[in-house]
């Protein structure tokens, strides 16, 4: 087999895009849901009580107010959302997952709770049903921008790229323009080789927030996939300035470096890949070897 081919082929298929961290646990939400009544007043100042603890991040002491709150009020949905917030911070899902349940079975149209259940889920690894959870978030909020934003990072996560274009771009019209949805739109554009737009995507993006990593990470990996090596050095070369621990931005750099017959400097990459990513220096030793860059397994 032709080795120059043979490179050029994994090149493509070992990109490592990068998409944003998902960051926000869950969300609390204040207002009252049911009928005011005094129990249900009492309750809720009990509950803001709670609060105070959550804000202060004593989710002990929440968790056990929030609980007399709901003996005054049992079927207040808000409060059992809350509950369900402060068990997801302690990862305490199971428990968090039956809080959550009993305040949409509550409140039906409870987009926050399908929200902080999609949390939980995704938190546990169960992404079809953390789809389902935002799917329903968003249907019942459509502007509920948290919501959106996990829905489209999980059709990512599931490999739904066609899905996640359509989501980022709903996201993008609803006014959400920062850095990272910017970015993910980028990479989902990638994903369904939409390269031209991807890089015009992303190239505009770095330009807006020029200190923001993913950004350069997914335009250089767009840039290898359409053998633009060398503006693909360039922009990771970026990414790795910026964020030198981004061990993607790292690899790819590795891969634009081959791209380029720059060996030596894809070895340095190699070397400190070593130390941080035994994944990923296998694939790019793999690599390396297949191109003589390398001759021995050096472990």
């Amino acid at each position: 087999m032709n080795r120059t081919r043979l490179l050029a082929s994994q090149l493509v298929a070992a990109i490592v895009l990068l998409f944003g961290t998902l960051t926000v646990a869950a969300q609390v939400s204040k207002e009252q849901s049911t009928k005011p009544t005094p129990e249900n007043h009492q309750a809720h100042a009990i509950a803001d009580l709670a609060l105070q603890r959550v804000n202060s991040g004593r989710y002990d002491e929440a968790i056990e107010i929030f609980k007399d709150a709901l003996r005054l009020a049992p079927n207040e949905a808000l409060i059992y959302n809350n509950l369900g917030f402060t068990y997801a911070v302690l990862k305490r899902f199971d428990e968090a997952t039956v809080a959550l349940r009993r305040a949409v079975t509550l409140k039906p149209d409870f987009a926050n709770a399908y929200y902080n259940q999609g949390r939980v889920y995704g938190e546990t690894g169960r992404d079809v049903e953390a789809l389902a959870e935002f799917s329903r978030a968003v249907e019942l909020a459509p502007a509920f921008g948290l919501a959106r934003v996990e829905l489209c990072g999980t059709h990512l996560a599931l490999g739904h790229n066609e899905e996640a274009v359509a989501c980022y771009e709903a996201l993008l019209e609803l006014g959400t323009q920062d850095a990272e949805t910017r970015s993910n739109y980028g990479y989902a554009l990638t994903r369904t080789k939409q390269y031209k737009k991807a890089i015009v995507t992303l190239s505009e993006t770095v330009r807006l927030f020029p200190n923001y990593a993913g950004a350069y990470n997914n335009l250089g990996s767009a840039f290898i996939q359409t053998r633009r090596y060398d503006q693909a050095v360039l922009a990771l070369r970026r990414a790795v300035d910026l964020e030198p621990d981004c061990e993607a931005a790292r690899y790819n750099l590795a891969l634009a470096y081959l791209g380029v017959a720059n060996d030596s400097a894809a070895l340095e990459q190699y070397v400190i890949l070593k130390r941080t990513s035994q994944v990923r220096a296998q694939m790019l030793y793999e690599l390396m070897f297949s191109k003589r860059v390398v001759s021995v397994n050096p472990n």
